[in-house]
């Protein structure tokens, strides 16, 4: 209890060193008004704006973090471990340890875990083949479901081929497959597997190379699949956490079919510049704006870990 106290303080400390960074985004935040005979000075005018722009990011920062969440992890796999293929396969071949190095969402210490993503753009229906005996998953590009693989899947955990489709796809399906179209082109693909089917090592890149395959449907498996051990890896799967978020999410839409966006995403995005077909150049005034956004995310973060140690100083002080 006491260490979870200390690394609070500490974490408040760092915290608070960066909000205080930068003068200017500290001015522009401020919420006085002035109106000459009942209307706003031009001064006003522009924070008006100000804000205004302050709030759509914040709003953006919110709406797309599962689309963020999901695609940082396709970026950490091509970045960390140079696997810049859609279908090559990233695996955590070591339990436990394995895992300690490498930042990532909801990870567990037992699982064997594989994963992977599609590229349907480049590559067109594309064939999963999974093995027996595993818990896995397909989610969209926003890590939405869109079916089991494995013991909870249509395969019931005796292996089997699933066609992804893409988005609008209206060609051929060919039988023998278990078919899902997918709304975005890049797609995760992820399975756990358990220690005493995979082994663990070298053992365990042999089980997932034998075992789990991703390739185009028209070109059939790839001779020229990576898989790679990702244990022991100093990797980040995270979203960023600056001005850099605003630039994966243009990436995205850039790449993705307008269909994979409700209209009312498109023009929330569009209010801050980020708009499909177009570079998206913020000048310096947005920027500034970003960053104080991000400022505002660090400020509510600090006020919920404040609480939180207060929490964790009368536990302390009950229990000695």
């Amino acid at each position: 209890m006491k260490m979870k106290t200390i690394q609070s303080i500490i974490m408040i400390m760092a915290l608070c060193a960066l909000i205080s960074c930068n003068e200017k985004v500290q001015q522009s935040s401020s919420n006085e008004y002035e109106f000459i005979g009942g209307y706003p000075t031009k001064a006003t005018i522009e924070k008006a704006y100000n804000q205004l722009d302050v709030q759509r990011a914040t709003q953006v920062y919110m709406d797309f973090m599962s689309l963020a969440s999901q695609n940082a992890i396709f970026e950490s796999i091509i970045r960390e471990l140079d696997l810049t293929k859609a279908g090559d396969v990233s695996i955590f071949t070591e339990p436990g340890k394995g895992k300690s190095e490498s930042i990532g969402l909801t990870y567990n210490t037992e699982s064997v875990y594989s994963s992977a993503f599609t590229d349907l753009k480049t590559d067109g229906p594309t064939v999963v083949e999974t093995p027996p005996n595993v818990l896995g998953i397909v989610d969209d590009g926003w890590m939405r479901f869109i079916t089991d693989l494995g013991n909870a899947g249509p395969d019931k955990g005796k292996g089997g081929k699933y066609l992804l489709l893409p988005p609008g796809y209206d060609g051929d399906v060919p039988e023998g497959y278990f078919v899902f179209e997918c709304p975005t082109y890049r797609n995760w693909i992820m399975v756990r597997g358990f220690v005493e089917d995979t082994g663990t090592g070298d053992d365990a890149i042999t089980y997932y190379k034998d075992n789990f395959k991703i390739y185009p449907l028209a070109t059939g498996p790839r001779e020229d699949a990576k898989y790679e051990s990702a244990s022991f890896n100093e990797g980040n799967t995270t979203h960023p956490r600056d001005i850099s978020y605003f630039n994966l999410i243009d990436k995205i839409v850039q790449y993705e079919p307008s269909s994979a966006f409700s209209a009312y995403e498109l023009g929330l995005l569009k209010a801050i510049g980020v708009e499909k077909g177009k570079e998206f150049s913020p000048d310096e005034r947005m920027k500034i704006l970003y960053l104080f956004q991000y400022q505002l995310f660090l400020k509510d973060l600090i006020r919920r870990l404040k609480r939180q140690m207060k929490v964790h100083i009368v536990q302390f002080y009950r229990l000695n």
